[in-house]
């Protein structure tokens, strides 16, 4: 009798160990299946945040202007030309590298009053080797007769003139495309930030 009842009880651990094991192997496929959801849960995540900020990239900022691929903010602050270029890089832009007529001509005519602003233009680095900010070489440009002239040994930083008739009116005739000047870095002005899309 007793061996009957140890037969009877071993049989009835035997089913709850098949129950389970079976449970647990479930229990592991439902596991695994969860982290494939999660997985596929993060994949779309993710293109969601590229679709994001790809939409966001394609657009300009209230404040800012766009021409061709390029987003642009001519600030009023009036601050050197390093911290003007630190304001732009802070809005996940850079001081403008312009590298076509299209573009001069277009910032040009953003411009209001009688204003130069700095450009992402420098020689800082070594006298006469101009560099845009973005660390490619200075081929050729849209600088006024006779600059850069580097008066007085301290002209590094490249400023343009939105307003070309006041150029011409003292005396400096030019054209929208001939409306760059090389300045000490240090004086206060605004600038253009450019941020590509």
């Amino acid at each position: 009798m007793i061996k009957s009842q140890l037969e009877k009880s071993f049989s009835n651990l035997s089913q709850k160990s098949d129950t389970l094991e079976h449970t647990l192997d479930e229990m592991k496929q439902e596991n695994d299946a969860l982290h494939i959801s999660l997985n596929n849960m993060s994949d779309t995540i993710e293109k969601l945040q590229i679709m994001i900020s790809s939409i966001e990239e394609g657009l300009c900022l209230n404040s800012w202007l766009r021409f061709q691929s390029s987003c642009y903010m001519v600030s009023a602050v009036e601050t050197d030309w390093n911290n003007s270029r630190r304001t732009c890089r802070e809005n996940n832009a850079d001081l403008v590298i312009i590298d076509s007529k299209e573009e001069q001509e277009f910032l040009i005519g953003v411009g209001k009053d009688s204003k130069e602003v700095w450009i992402g233009l420098s020689d800082s680095d070594q006298e006469g080797t101009w560099k845009w900010v973005d660390g490619t070489p200075f081929t050729e440009g849209f600088w006024r007769s006779g600059e850069p002239n580097d008066s007085n040994g301290n002209e590094d930083c490249a400023v343009l003139n939105l307003n070309i008739q006041a150029w011409s009116v003292r005396g400096n005739p030019t054209t929208s495309l001939q409306a760059w000047n090389d300045i000490p870095c240090y004086r206060s002005i605004p600038s253009i930030c450019e941020r590509k899309l």
